[in-house]
């Protein structure tokens, strides 16, 4: 199963502003860590439900809550949902387990060796279920992996800015 989480509406609902009248664009609710859980749950079913994040080329930090990003809120409220959430490095960790019910690749900054981008393949083409955040730097993420990785899926991944925070001093 794969689900699809838009960037506006469902991660973060934007005011976009209007300059004529000095409106400047803004995020008026950010909801990225609930539209993820969601997604996990609805690409996974089962008694024993494991999530198995990417680590250790740059990617945020499930089982670690005093990241920027607070992926390890995000780790906490899978383990609430009845997940069992794992880091996982193909060098360190071997072969993704058998009991991998989602693959999270949260925004990886370095590009991963070769076995390891070969095992994440093989686990897609057996029907494995994977949710992929790119890194928000355009640098972090040509070094990364995951631009090839999507596109492997018919996805493509561009750089840009979506929006620019401008603080009023």
């Amino acid at each position: 199963r794969r689900t699809f989480v838009p960037l506006i509406g469902r991660l973060a609902q934007v005011n976009i502003g209007d300059p004529a009248r000095g409106i400047r664009p803004s995020v008026a609710a950010f909801t990225a860590e609930e539209a993820i859980v969601e997604a996990l749950l609805d690409v996974t079913r089962g008694d024993a439900l494991h999530a198995y994040f990417t680590f250790g080329y740059g990617e945020l930090d499930a089982k670690d809550d005093t990241q920027d990003f607070e992926a390890g809120r995000l780790g906490n409220a899978l383990e609430r949902e009845g997940f069992r959430v794992h880091r996982w490095n193909m060098v360190e960790d071997g072969p993704l387990p058998e009991d991998c019910d989602v693959l999270a690749i949260l925004g990886p900054t370095q590009a991963w060796p070769p076995e390891k981008r070969e095992a994440i393949d093989a686990y897609l083409a057996r029907g494995g279920r994977a949710i992929v955040a790119a890194a928000p730097g355009a640098e972090e993420l040509r070094r990364s992996d995951v631009p090839a990785l999507v596109e492997a899926h018919g996805l493509q991944i561009s750089e840009g800015t979506l929006l620019r925070f401008i603080v009023d001093e």
